[in-house]
Parts: structure tokens; sequence; C-alpha cells
């Protein structure tokens, strides 16, 4: 497996979700703000990276902890579809825990898969 870490802490959520497009999956701190503050999880950073992300965005405590459950999050457009796709190839030794799927959607809009 390759894989790139990034240690840059000047690195902007437009160039992390730019470079999510060569990615198969992107691991993050699920409390990472991108800033020198802490700020209540989700963070501001943890869902606009979400919203844009171009592969399967897996958010990890700051201490490891093996996982119960999977929670997914679609909100029918073509890139959450391959999220889950790429989340089932690339996490195939975990795709069998509990899961619950989530669609997310703003107020009043119909996804492409609900039309």
């Amino acid at each position: 497996m390759v894989c790139d870490v990034h240690h840059d802490e000047q690195v902007a959520l437009q160039e992390l979700i730019h470079e999510s497009l060569f990615a198969d999956l992107l691991i993050i701190d699920r409390k990472e703000t991108l800033t020198h503050y802490e700020e209540a999880v989700p963070t501001r950073f943890t869902r606009d990276l979400l919203t844009e992300a171009h592969c399967p965005v897996l958010l990890v405590p700051s201490v490891y902890q093996p996982a119960e459950q999977i929670l997914l999050l679609y909100d029918g457009t073509p890139d959450s579809i391959y999220a889950l796709r790429m989340f089932s190839y690339v996490c195939s030794a975990i795709k069998y825990l509990p899961t619950t799927l989530v669609h997310v959607a703003e107020q009043g809009n119909k996804s492409p898969a609900d039309a």
C-alpha cells in the first residue's frame, strides 16, 4: 500500500480537498481544526472537509480505539457514492461491523439518487 502523510501545519482546506481527488482514503483526527484553538466536535473544518472531499474520510480519535461500528454519511452526489464504494474496497476488514447510513441533504433539495 502506498500512502502520503502530510505534516505541514499550514495546509489549507482547499489544498486538502484538491488532494482528495487523488486519494483512496483520508485519515484525520476527528477534532482537527487546522487552527491553534479547540472547537466543539464536529469542527467547522471537519464539516467542510466531509462536504467537499472526493474520497472517503476516516475520522479517528486522537488515541487509538478499535472500531465497534461504522457511520456512513451520504448526500446523493456522485462523490458520495464513489466514497461509499471506495470505503468498501479500502476498509474491507471492517465493513461488516454494525453500520448506520445517514443521508444528509440541504432542506428542500433532493439528491440525484432521489430523483
